[in-house]
């Protein structure tokens, strides 16, 4: 008997469990559903209980959007709170490297525009008070290279940058010891697989260490060989599109299986049109 007393309550208790959750799916079906209505002022959302967001952000499908005081979409750039967002053409808030009218922009996760100095992996880069990436510019005692990374261990000009990125005052090189013919070689090496073949920073040091160059004297050349890694996803990009065919995030993504860094990957994407 009290056997089947307790399957009657687990019977009731999983009854009660599942109508539960049948009742909450159905209330997220509710906040989600909704309409994209147009007039000739632009876009605007209508939930199905006939009201529509204004001041807000919505989170439609997967993306979020952002509409104004009159519940209008908002585009392109917007402060709110004191920091700046992208919404793209779509209305789609934009997060990650983000390319504009010649300059790069990071939003981050939250969507918000970065600014000052930022870490990405391990990389880092550093963002103008505008929000533009820095290339090819000191910002204090350090240098940021062409592809917006931060130079280290290397001569910039007749100024030496150590590992930390920052500028050694007085620096003078190790005298020269047997090591430095490795160095030699393997920049020649590096020279002559750039010649034919594009690569990445990390792909290259890759290609010099399998050919039997130690870390160090491999790294010594892929950083005094001259390339311009932005120029080789460039190059890597167009080889990838005249052989098959790529989505846009697909040939990101593949470059930067490759070794190239997100906005090296993104600055290769965009040279062939997308």
């Amino acid at each position: 008997m009290k056997g089947k007393l307790f399957l009657k309550r687990a019977s009731k208790t999983l009854s009660l469990l599942l109508l539960i959750a049948t009742l909450s799916l159905s209330a997220t079906k509710l906040v989600e559903a909704g309409t994209w209505r147009q007039d000739a002022k632009g876009w605007w959302y209508q939930n199905d209980n006939n009201t529509y967001p204004s001041s807000s952000w919505q989170l439609i499908g997967s993306q979020w959007y952002y509409f104004n005081a009159n519940g209008y979409m908002a585009t392109g750039w917007v402060n709110l709170g004191g920091s700046w967002y992208y919404l793209k053409p779509t209305g789609a808030m934009a997060t990650g490297w983000l390319n504009l009218g010649g300059s790069w922009y990071y939003l981050q996760p939250s969507g918000a525009m970065a600014t000052g100095w930022l870490n990405l992996s391990g990389t880092w880069y550093h963002l103008q008070p505008s929000g533009a990436m820095s290339a090819n510019r000191w910002e204090g005692n350090y240098y940021l290279e062409a592809s917006g990374t931060m130079a280290t261990n290397k001569w910039i000009g007749l100024y030496y940058v150590g590992a930390n990125g920052a500028w050694i005052p007085n620096y003078q090189a190790p005298v020269s010891t047997p090591g430095s013919l490795g160095q030699s070689n393997a920049l020649k090496s590096a020279k002559d697989y750039l010649s034919i073949l594009t690569f990445s920073r990390s792909g290259l040091i890759e290609q010099l260490k399998y050919e039997g160059y130690s870390t160090e004297d491999a790294t010594y050349a892929v950083d005094n060989c001259g390339a311009d890694w932005n120029e080789q996803a460039a190059k890597s990009a167009q080889q990838y599109i005249d052989i098959m065919s790529f989505s846009r995030d697909g040939l990101l993504a593949q470059l930067i299986y490759e070794g190239f860094t997100q906005a090296q990957a993104e600055h290769g994407v965009s040279s062939i049109g997308y």
